[in-house]
């Protein structure tokens, strides 16, 4: 691979589209400055902090060092590759099978192709697109209004904004954030701790771990398993402002078998492990009458699944 100088850049004659064609081999050693309008060949090597402007098109499986900067419109290559702490303006396209490190940053309507893989703490602006296959690290930032493919992976402690869509069958890691009026296909999985907000739907036979947050309006698909598996084919209701701690409880309920279950801070049990748990400690309280009530509530509420279970026993 030839290595090419700052003196070899330099002497480029940019075409009459305005665009300088940079053929394959190592530009490490050149300093770009951000010029705009580069086109270069494919499995071309550039050094860490270069900076590209707007619209530059590299070929696949290039290869851009740590803190890279890349301007608005940049269009990469199938298999290339990006080291840690690089930006990306908006509206940029990467290929397949690209790679990310650490920390990068895109802007926003960026998009990405399938199997794509993001480092830990990158940033996606608003409105942008990934295939399927893709997998993001730990602590990783999505915007409002992005779209994931089928099969992708996100790791923990991972933040999506508003209005968010996810493909089938995508992986979050625990403690992941979901913003309000997002959506997830059939057959995703989210760890533990997450939180969903307010209007969120989930298709069918997802699976959510222990301790989730559900916010307001949320939907469940066929087949839901909530708690880790603990709870199938499962709806839910909450309440909040109760108890002690002024926390949130979730009643759960087998829409199946009609087995119905709570959750209250850290607690977690059937309906009748509940009723008991609260006459032992909030015995004589106002608190121990808010919480029968709920309870209460709960069986009145989820009542019809039970009873569909004793008509198709008789």
């Amino acid at each position: 691979m030839k290595t090419y100088t700052q003196q070899d850049f330099d002497a480029l004659v940019r075409d009459e589209n305005g665009y300088l064609h940079c053929p394959a081999g190592d530009w490490r050693n050149v300093k770009f400055g951000g010029a705009a309008n580069i086109v270069f060949a494919a499995d071309c090597k550039l050094g860490d902090d270069c900076k590209l402007g707007d619209d530059c098109k590299l070929g696949d499986g290039c290869k851009l060092g740590d803190g890279c900067k890349l301007g608005d419109g940049c269009k990469l290559g199938d298999a290339c590759t990006l080291g840690n702490v690089c930006t990306l303006g908006n509206r940029c396209t990467l290929g397949n099978v690209c790679t990310l490190g650490n920390r990068c940053t895109l802007g926003n309507r960026c998009t990405l192709g399938d199997e794509c893989k993001l480092g830990d703490d990158c940033t996606l602006g608003n409105g942008c697109t990934l295939g399927d296959d893709c997998t993001l690290g730990n602590v990783c930032t999505l915007g409002n209004r992005c779209t994931l493919g089928d099969w992708c992976t996100l790791g923990n402690r991972c933040t999506l904004g508003n209005r968010c869509t996810l493909g089938n069958g995508c992986t979050l890691g625990n403690r992941c954030t979901l913003g309000n009026w997002c959506t997830l296909g059939n057959w995703c999985t989210l760890g533990n701790v997450c939180t969903l907000g307010d209007g969120c739907t989930l298709g069918d036979g997802c699976t959510l771990g222990n301790v989730c947050t559900l916010g307001n309006w949320c939907k469940l698909g066929d087949g839901c398993t909530l708690e880790g598996g603990r709870i199938q084919n499962a709806t839910f209701f909450f309440t909040s402002n109760i108890g002690r701690a002024n926390r949130t409880a979730y009643a759960y309920c087998n829409t199946q078998t009609g087995e119905m279950f709570i959750r209250a801070g850290c607690w977690f049990g059937d309906i009748d492990a509940f009723e008991q748990r609260v006459r032992d400690v909030h015995a004589g309280t106002h608190h121990e009458t808010d919480y029968l009530a709920f309870a209460q509530f709960a069986r009145a509420r989820f009542e019809r699944y039970g009873q569909n279970v004793k008509e198709a026993e008789r």
